[in-house]
């Protein structure tokens, strides 16, 4: 067996692979435009975040799912700094703890889950 691993996901593939979702290409263009072409991670997560929402706010599971996929291959096989902003400027921008987010973070792979667990997501009471 081989210990040969792939390289950490950067923040410059996380964006290829975000381009490929119907829908971000404009807000990336527009991170771009904002940032006089200079990528910043943590603001086109919160950019990504926002977009996440709108699209579950609207019912469009399907390309919801494919940006989560993505954002959750971040988290998961990300370097150190795009894992950071996942943590931080994904989720903790949804503010997990508040119930009137948990139907959108219901929609989250384990992953992104686990992480909003970390950071304290609402759960409704048990009986």
């Amino acid at each position: 067996m081989s210990d040969h691993r792939e390289p950490p996901m950067t923040k410059e593939d996380f964006v290829r692979a975000l381009a490929d979702v119907p829908g971000a290409g404009p807000v990336i263009d527009e991170h771009y435009k904002d940032m006089e072409g200079e990528l910043l991670g943590h603001l086109l997560m919160a950019d990504m975040q926002r977009f996440a929402e709108d699209l579950h706010r609207r019912g469009d599971t399907d390309t919801l799912h494919l940006l989560l996929a993505v954002v959750d291959a971040g988290l998961r096989t990300g370097d150190e700094y795009l894992v950071n902003a996942v943590e931080v400027s994904f989720v903790e921008n949804t503010l997990v703890w508040d119930p009137a987010f948990a139907g959108f973070i219901s929609a989250w792979p384990a992953a992104l889950q686990a992480v909003a667990d970390s950071q304290g997501r609402w759960k409704p009471p048990t009986s």
